[in-house]
């Protein structure tokens, strides 16, 4: 199947949303979001105001539907998200942190290298790989201040890998740890051997 659908103005596109229902009492202001915003992405949120119509493609908004309860919902959506991320980047500056600090005080600086603490030798391998195609792309100061001034070891101490892994990495290097059976009673945190 062949795409044909055509480009639409942003004045056609209010038009259309009127046509099919949308009550838009404010068109500048439309304009203005469906210009900084988009009637694509906005579109998902104005999905839960159609009704279900039988032909296909037909789309018809329920009574009262306005442009100002899209925006509502998108903004609400806008603010959950950054909420989300907010609690994300803390857990993960946090397991960053606690992971890069427990190895390091257990093992040395450049002890994360050591492939007896994983379980499996060939992710280990990948995330390795991973890990060096990360620090040699990094233009982070701390990284090329490693790279200039020290070359034994070759790779730089935990705590400055972890600040350029990606969160996936991380989860990897984690996630294939040799863990340790905790005893009863242990609250402590255990992450290897």
């Amino acid at each position: 199947m062949k795409f044909t659908k055509p480009s639409v103005s942003i004045a056609d596109q209010i038009t259309l949303l009127e046509a099919r229902g949308m009550a838009v009492p404010d068109p500048a202001h439309a304009a203005h979001c469906l210009q900084h915003i988009s009637y694509y992405r906005l579109r998902a949120y104005w999905l839960p105001f159609e009704e279900p119509t039988p032909l296909a493609g037909g789309h018809k908004f329920k009574d009262g539907t306005s442009f100002e309860d899209v925006l509502a919902l998108y903004a609400f959506d806008r603010r959950l998200r950054l909420h989300v991320m907010d609690a994300i980047e803390r857990i993960e500056v946090s397991l960053r942190g606690g992971w890069a600090h427990h190895l390091a005080m257990k093992y040395g600086p450049h002890g994360y290298l050591d492939p007896g603490l994983y379980d499996r030798a060939d992710y280990y391998a990948k995330a390795f790989a991973n890990l060096i195609e990360e620090i040699e792309r990094s233009k982070d100061t701390f990284i090329v201040h490693y790279r200039t001034k020290y070359d034994d070891p070759e790779h730089p101490p935990i705590w400055m890998t972890a600040e350029v892994m990606s969160l996936g990495q991380l989860s990897k290097w984690v996630g294939n740890l040799k863990l340790r059976r905790r005893s009863p009673g242990d609250s402590q945190t255990l992450w290897a051997r």
